[in-house]
């Protein structure tokens, strides 16, 4: 059956609690959608590798997002059906590091760090790291030089063609898709099939806005890391509570406004 409503969130610092990784607090509203048959689309900047562990323990069979929209995964036939629509990693690789090294740029990237510098950066398990490295679209990196050079970054990368967004922990390059362009898509799919569900986007950070701009119910996930990004919808909603606690009053919050709660 097709949904008429879908909910599409980032993770961490969102769904995920920014510290611990956890997202008990989001379980009454998780288990209400999951009566509904309403799909949780999980649309983060980590790995299809990542979101198959998360996906997993959270008992989720619903499409899914990764590396900042780079690719939808549709569940079809009892398989995963990847549409890409980024750029391959390795070219993106090729620009990035071509930068550092003709404006002596300081940063580190993903393909830079051993597991446990990752692990020293993020707090992730040794397995949780292992699996953030598997990136095949986008390059997540920390920023190690002044604001000026990242300005100077910044133009060379969209000259590029390639787009330079902040996340809750790193900074991501990318092609120029986006976590909305790939709603969008997860959008167009179901009006295939004969439906155009109403959307709920939770998400924390600047690279979530395109997103949220797309969604019938957006909503700013209050982060402890973070002030919430500047950003204006007429429906938009900000949560007082961090991460999935926050996360999970907000769902519940629309579901009943819905009369689905």
């Amino acid at each position: 059956m097709l949904p008429d409503l879908i909910v599409v969130t980032d993770l961490d610092a969102t769904l995920l609690d920014h510290y611990t990784y956890s997202c008990a607090a989001a379980m009454p509203a998780i288990s209400r959608l999951q009566a509904l048959n309403i799909p949780l689309i999980l649309n983060s900047s980590k790995t299809a590798a990542e979101m198959l562990e998360i996906r997993q323990q959270l008992n989720n069979n619903s499409p899914f997002i990764v590396e900042n929209g780079a690719a939808v995964i549709l569940p079809e036939n009892q398989n995963l059906k990847e549409c890409s629509l980024g750029t391959n990693r390795a070219e993106i690789l090729k620009v990035i590091h071509a930068l550092r090294e003709n404006y002596d740029l300081r940063f580190s990237g993903f393909a830079d760090m051993s597991i446990a510098e990752l692990v020293e950066h993020t707090g992730l398990t040794d397995e949780a790291a292992r699996l953030a490295m598997q990136r095949q679209f986008t390059e997540a990196l920390v920023w190690q030089d002044s604001e000026k050079q990242l300005q100077l970054f910044s133009e060379k990368i969209k000259a590029a063609g390639l787009n330079l967004i902040k996340g809750g922990r790193f900074w991501h390059v990318s092609s120029v898709s986006d976590k909305g362009k790939a709603l969008l898509f997860l959008r167009d799919y179901y009006q295939q099939q004969g439906k155009a569900p109403l959307t709920i986007a939770l998400g924390d950070s600047e690279n979530d806005l395109p997103m949220l701009a797309v969604s019938d119910f957006p909503v700013l996930v209050k982060s402890p890391a973070r002030e919430f990004p500047a950003f204006s919808h007429a429906n938009l909603r900000q949560t007082s509570e961090y991460g999935p606690a926050g996360w999970n009053r907000a769902v519940l919050e629309i579901l009943a406004e819905l009369k689905l709660a």
